[in-house]
């Protein structure tokens, strides 16, 4: 069977695809919906399903914003593996990609899982993290025209503005890249986990518990805020991504903000932590090995 390639809005075939990845966790899921029946403004994602009948036995997702991707939600419903469906999906969204001007394209899988596609699709691995029983890794596929950090280039302008879930890809390919919010957590942590942690925060921001304001320099974010909205009284707190980067305009933004919803103090506690971290010379990979969530 050839791979369906549907870009959405698509609410006719959304009951099939909820049904094959119902396993899916609460964010993901209103993601995946969001994406696929009413499509994220702004944002320039497509789909590749195998449809048979009323049943979708395979399907594949890129969220794409400006030249940056995410390959997610690659499934195949378990009485019709091992028959190419899996290949399909994803050949016809990488060829998909590229036409539309994609350079850089982000997954992350388990190494059982990623072993098998990640080099017939031109990924590499950037990160990986032991686990039992397999280690999960972080892949970036690019063009051997690009760089080998998106974010190398030279220095230009910041503007900070609001982040929605059409950054998505954005958010992904920096925490690639960059720190994580927690000076704890290693890069390769915070990167293999990026896709999880990135959701949860537009998930928060859309429930009204938090607002994210993004530094862009051109079409890419370099670096992100996320301000508490729910705490009652005068004070508030905040993180940043990456911790160990200043960038002056973004903080600027957090208090202005803040002091919109009439907070008169903000805190950043991951950053007494770095503090705290760096004078007792505890090296990063000696902390959590979990990306904690910013407004527990």
């Amino acid at each position: 069977m050839k791979a369906l390639l549907i870009i959405p809005p698509c609410p006719a075939r959304w009951l099939a695809l909820e049904k094959l990845l119902d396993h899916e966790r609460a964010a993901r899921r209103a993601d995946l919906e969001l994406r696929f029946t009413k499509a994220v403004e702004s944002a320039n994602d497509a789909f590749a399903i195998i449809p048979d009948g009323g049943q979708i036995l395979a399907n594949a997702c890129i969220a794409k914003r400006g030249d940056a991707g995410v390959l997610r939600y690659v499934f195949t419903h378990p009485d019709h593996r091992r028959r190419g469906f899996a290949r399909s999906v994803i050949e016809t969204l990488t060829s998909w990609f590229n036409m539309v001007g994609g350079k850089w394209l982000y997954a992350s899988a388990t190494a059982d899982v990623a072993q098998p596609f990640a080099a017939r699709f031109g990924f590499r691995r950037l990160h990986g993290v032991s686990g039992d029983p397999h280690d999960t890794l972080a892949l970036l596929r690019r063009s051997n025209t690009e760089a080998s950090d998106p974010f190398g280039g030279p220095a230009g302008d910041v503007t900070i503005r609001d982040v929605t879930r059409a950054d998505d890809p954005l958010m992904v390919s920096l925490m690639q890249h960059r720190a994580g919010s927690d000076p704890r957590v290693p890069l390769a942590e915070s990167a293999c986990a990026a896709q999880a942690a990135v959701l949860d925060l537009i998930h928060q921001q859309e429930q009204g518990t938090c607002k994210l304001l993004g530094a862009f320099r051109g079409t890419r974010i370099v670096a992100i805020a996320s301000v508490a909205t729910d705490p009652l009284g005068e004070r508030t707190y905040a993180m940043r991504i990456p911790h160990d980067e200043e960038l002056p305009k973004l903080r600027e933004a957090v208090l202005a903000f803040a002091d919109s919803k009439g907070y008169k103090q903000v805190d950043f506690p991951l950053e007494t932590l770095a503090e705290t971290t760096a004078a007792a010379g505890v090296r990063p990979d000696s902390g959590s090995s979990s990306l904690p969530a910013p407004h527990d």
